[in-house]
Parts: C-alpha cells; sequence; structure tokens
C-alpha cells in the first residue's frame, strides 16, 4: 500500500492497505495509511472514518504504534480531517489543537488546521 501511495495510486493504495486490514483488524498503521490515501482521494468522510477506527486499536495492536506513524503526523492529519468533515469546533479537534500547539508550534501544516 505505501509503495502505490508513493507513486500517487491513491485507489491501489487504498485496496491494499483495505486488505491488510481485513488480514489483520488491529492493523493500526494501515488505518493511518488508509485514511491518508482516502484523504488524497478526497474521501474525507471515509478518511476521518478510517482513522478514528485505527485510533481505537493504537495501543491493541502488535505492532508499536509510534515506530509505526509519527504521532505529530497522525494528530495534524486527524485535525485536518475534522476540519475537512465540518467538525473544527469539536471537542477532539481542540483537545488536538492544544496538543499540537505545545508539541508542534512551528509546523507548517498550521496553515491547514487554522
Amino acid at each position: 500500500g505505501e509503495a502505490f501511495y508513493k507513486k500517487n495510486d491513491f485507489e491501489k493504495a487504498e485496496e491494499a492497505f483495505k486488505k491488510a486490514i481485513e488480514t489483520r483488524i488491529t492493523h493500526y498503521d494501515a488505518y493511518v495509511w488508509l485514511a491518508r490515501a482516502q484523504k488524497k482521494s478526497g474521501k474525507m468522510e471515509e478518511a476521518l472514518k478510517s482513522l478514528e477506527t485505527g485510533l481505537e486499536y493504537k495501543f491493541k495492536d502488535i505492532e508499536d504504534p509510534e515506530e509505526e506513524v509519527n504521532p505529530i503526523d497522525e494528530m495534524f492529519l486527524h485535525m485536518i480531517l475534522l476540519k475537512e468533515n465540518g467538525k473544527s469546533d469539536s471537542e477532539k479537534y481542540n483537545i488536538l489543537k492544544e496538543a499540537l500547539k505545545k508539541k508542534a508550534p512551528e509546523d507548517e501544516r498550521w496553515k491547514e488546521v487554522e
């Protein structure tokens, strides 16, 4: 899936990530990558759902989540998807915003969420 994603073939990437999830339902990073691919394809609602489903498995997967996905990347992705889905006034959004202000105050992705 990551190879297809890096080649900008987001449809094939999405298929591959879904197969990875079918193989192991708790595959946290596959959900994050799936959300990224769906976002790139303009499927914002699906991307948010995929990411939030993956977050349910974040510490239940057999892999270390922080070795698989950069936590800052995950948090910005979540904020961007919340905003794109009209949820920038939600409690989740505000919690992420406050945490990221402390962890990544100079990050360029702030332009996408403010």
